[in-house]
């Protein structure tokens, strides 16, 4: 089994989708692209970025396609690094080192365009993923990521045994389920998921806590076809990132303003945090603040309904996700 493991001070993003887009063929689509974006950081902090993708094909000859990472041509040859059989054709997956592209080319969002015009033939686009690490000396992180699909039928298991153990760890993963009466089992040393009801691709993202090694287990009858459950990617992390943190204060001012003291007491810096003012159910006001630094405090002043319960809240985005502090007026 082919794994990427690291540890070290710096920070780990990892944007994932599941498409299941079909190019090519007749009547399908030739062209796909989709907007990866990333934190703009300066060339000397980029670790390292990858871009992987993964495709199902019927008869394992295709040939020419073309893959772009913000206009710049990554291949036009279909080379992937590995294939896999399975009950419908192939699993394959390709992993481009596109690191120079993006201390070359800081920004905020990365297009990845997919042209594959062949009529003869079509491939199902499983999984695009965007890997980046970025050096920050308050962080450390730890990561096993699969550089390889994992093809499971019916009663088949696999066990990942990581390099160390990881105390608080997160897995994120991209997976095709053929049925919905197939479960995938995931099994570590402190924690047992089940993912059922489902059918086709999804993307997954737990919290596994404590692990050391990592089971993964198709439960089926087979009764399908195709047989296989394709996870076609799967990183296993933690890292103490340290985070922003926003709380906000009211000072009420008349009837139908307020002014809102808007304070990080985090230790990491909070981008587009957004103040919205909500009552009866309708979005009164909302500002937006760019920027709020560690320890920092920001005044603004948002509009109230009066006579009203005005609910104001605070969104701010942070690793992927989203976090939201609310506090209640009733202006009269």
């Amino acid at each position: 089994m082919q794994v990427v493991h690291e540890s070290g001070s710096f920070d780990l993003a990892y944007e994932a989708i599941a498409p299941q887009v079909i190019l090519g063929g007749v009547g399908n689509k030739t062209h796909y692209y989709i907007d990866f974006a990333i934190a703009s950081y300066g060339s000397e902090e980029i670790v390292r970025a990858l871009l992987d993708i993964v495709v199902s094909i019927k008869s394992n000859n295709a040939r020419k396609w073309k893959i772009e990472l913000s206009d710049v041509v990554l291949t036009r040859e279909f080379k992937p690094q590995v294939c896999k059989r399975y009950s419908n054709g192939y699993v394959c997956k390709i992993v481009f080192d596109v690191t120079p592209i993006v201390k070359s080319k800081p920004s905020a969002r990365y297009r990845v365009s997919i042209f594959y015009p062949e009529m003869n033939n079509e491939i199902n686009l499983l999984h695009i993923g965007f890997l980046t690490l970025t050096s920050n000396k308050k962080a450390h992180t730890k990561y096993v990521y699969l550089n390889e699909p994992l093809i499971l039928g019916p009663g088949e298991k696999t066990r990942i045994g990581l390099p160390f153990r990881l105390g608080d760890a997160y897995i994120k993963m991209t997976l095709t389920i053929p049925h919905s009466s197939a479960q995938l089992i995931l099994a570590s040393n402190h924690s047992k998921v089940e993912i059922s009801g489902y059918q086709g691709s999804l993307e997954y993202t737990d919290n596994i806590k404590e692990v050391q090694a990592l089971t993964i287990a198709h439960i089926g009858s087979g009764a399908y076809l195709p047989k296989e459950i394709i996870v076609s990617s799967l990183l296993i992390y933690e890292t103490n990132i340290p985070r922003p943190n926003i709380d906000i204060n009211i000072r009420k001012l008349n009837n139908s303003k307020a002014e809102i003291v808007v304070e990080n007491n985090g230790n990491n810096v909070a981008t587009n945090v957004v103040i919205v003012d909500i009552a009866v159910g309708t979005v009164v006001d909302r500002k937006v603040i760019e920027q709020i630094e560690a320890g920092e405090k920001k005044n603004i002043v948002i509009k109230m309904k009066p006579d009203h319960l005005n609910i104001i809240r605070a969104i701010w985005r942070f690793k992927d996700n989203t976090y939201i502090v609310e506090k209640k007026i009733r202006p009269s």
